[in-house]
């Protein structure tokens, strides 16, 4: 069963997203926005997060976003097919998710908000912001680099060696990610309260 908790954040991320408007245009629709997920579904989005994110597990096992449409505060919160694609395919998901950096939302210019698989509270990994230019593989030399260093970041790269310093690695990755949330529930609870005017105003 989930906790309390989620099903308080669930029922109040559901009426953000299906009466986005609601003081002025309440909908009169049984709207489904979230879904329960397959357990082909479960397996595939486990193999991304691991097994210690709980948390995102229960909540996408119960709640699994379908037909979410972009939030007031432009972020899209992507399905599980949505997050395979991201994380395996595009740029700079599946060279943050090597890492166990996971995106499962979408701004709308194309930045990723993530979770760290690597640091996990009670109640879920921490959600990162990265620019959508943040990182790039490097035909050339083999390896992914850096493309888009924060400047609040940029002190912390004053390195001799600058190949390393632009190398992607979990440290770097720490080093750039802006923080949106300690947790995975607090995230999604200041999601239903509209606590983000605009995810993108913490990118620089």
């Amino acid at each position: 069963f989930l906790s309390n908790t989620i099903r308080d954040v669930i029922r109040l991320c559901h009426m953000q997203v299906v009466y986005p408007f609601h003081e002025t245009q309440a909908s009169t629709t049984d709207e489904i926005v979230f879904s329960k997920s397959s357990e082909a579904q479960m397996e595939q989005l486990q193999g991304l997060v691991g097994d210690n994110a709980t948390q995102v597990l229960e909540f996408y096992k119960e709640y699994q976003p379908v037909e979410v449409p972009m939030l007031p505060n432009y972020l899209s919160l992507l399905n599980i097919e949505g997050i395979v694609e991201e994380n395996t395919c595009a740029e700079p998901g599946m060279h943050l998710a090597k890492y166990g950096v996971i995106t499962i939302g979408v701004t709308v210019g194309g930045n990723v908000v993530c979770i760290d698989t690597n640091n996990v509270s009670d109640l879920g990994p921490n959600v990162l912001l990265f620019d959508s230019n943040f990182c790039y593989y490097d035909e050339e030399e083999d390896i992914v680099r850096i493309g888009h260093i924060p400047s609040r970041a940029k002190h912390l790269f004053e390195l001799s060696n600058a190949q390393k310093a632009t190398t992607l690695s979990y440290e770097n990755i720490q080093k750039c990610g802006h923080v949106l949330s300690e947790s995975f529930m607090d995230f999604m609870e200041k999601l239903s309260c509209n606590y983000f005017e605009d995810i993108e105003e913490f990118l620089d």
